[in-house]
């Protein structure tokens, strides 16, 4: 017999699938989570020969230990066979730390940033499974642009050990703010994240064009100049026709600059009328 999955927080409330041979069909199904000195019975349901599921029972006033499960059917005594389910302390919002570039000031907006979330339990211990529900919000200028992280789009990636990566981007040049939260009690019939520590954040971006400011001496300009904004700043491009030609197969490049005027033709003279002139 075996049981999925093998680890979930101690206050209860996870949906467990118990795998075996020949269930027998009943309507009475009572699994039982024991570590030997203390238990806790819940009932189950028999989904088929080799299924049953149930959630598993509040261990708080246990703690966070290791227990084997075992299965009655039909008022039936109890399987011998041993299946191993671990508790562990719930994770605790305000003992998590998170870190990485995607939390520093200056990144350029219009670019995915990513940091890490660090899972710690409410005693302080890093944890070493996952499934924790996450919630990241983002609000700023151009907030509704913004997709939310989430585990669905690969925003937020379980790596599966207590640790969490996630990435955000933002569409324009300003100041957001970050928070992330985690859902201590994920099994239970409240949806409630509470930030972790250090949330909610206040992060400055720039514009992606900020790479392209100008310094140096001023360009020799003929002819062509062009501005644009991004919203945030007014950006100005200039080009020198005598080492630029353009793209010669757009026919408004001549007319923008983009393209050097073609030679005017010289004048066809004749032979005779060259040595004409010679003599005169």
């Amino acid at each position: 017999m075996g049981v999925e999955p093998a680890t979930g927080p101690m206050t209860g409330g996870t949906p467990i699938v118990l795998k075996g041979l020949r269930f027998k069909e009943s309507p009475m199904v009572t699994v039982r989570f024991t570590d030997g000195k203390r238990e806790a019975t819940v009932s189950g349901r028999w989904i088929s020969e080799s299924e049953l599921e149930c959630k598993s029972p509040d261990f708080t006033k246990f703690g966070a230990v290791e227990v084997v499960v075992r299965v009655s059917l039909g008022g039936d005594p109890y399987t011998v066979n041993e299946v191993f389910y671990s508790y562990y302390a719930n994770t605790a919002a305000n003992k998590c730390i998170c870190f990485g570039p995607g939390l520093r000031n200056g990144n350029n907006a219009g670019n995915g940033v990513s940091f890490m979330l660090q899972a710690k339990d409410t005693s302080n211990k890093v944890r070493t499974t996952g499934d924790d529900p996450i919630e990241v919000k983002i609000d700023g200028p151009s907030a509704a642009l913004i997709e939310t992280p989430s585990v669905e789009n690969g925003g937020i990636i379980d790596l599966a050990n207590g640790t969490y990566h996630i990435t955000y981007y933002v569409p324009s040049a300003g100041t957001y703010s970050v928070t992330v939260g985690v859902d201590e009690n994920p099994y239970d019939d409240d949806i409630i994240f509470t930030s972790v520590r250090g949330f909610p954040v206040e992060l400055s971006f720039v514009g992606q064009w900020k790479g392209l400011d100008v310094s140096g001496p001023a360009a020799k300009l003929k002819t062509y100049t062009r501005f644009w904004s991004d919203g945030q700043k007014i950006y100005c491009f200039v080009k020198d026709v005598k080492t630029d030609a353009g793209v010669p197969d757009l026919a408004s490049d001549l007319k923008l600059g983009f393209e050097k005027p073609p030679p005017k033709p010289k004048p066809v003279v004749e032979e005779g009328e060259e040595i004409g002139r010679a003599n005169v």
